[in-house]
């Protein structure tokens, strides 16, 4: 959201048929899934095995 005002001074296009691209769609598929999804799933697995406070010194 703080991005908005910024854009007006860029080029920037408003085309949203780019997320229609198959490479797009599966990159966001990938953050969301992968990324996201699976790295949070672990981690909740790894806190609940190991334990936080020795998990965190990973960080």
């Amino acid at each position: 959201m703080l991005m908005f005002p910024v854009l007006s001074f860029f080029d920037f296009d408003w085309n949203l048929s780019r997320f229609t691209d198959p490479v797009n769609i599966f990159n966001f598929l990938f953050l969301g899934v992968g990324a996201s999804a699976i790295c949070f799933a672990s981690w909740n697995y790894a806190v609940k095995l190991i334990g936080a406070v020795k998990i965190s010194i990973y960080i």
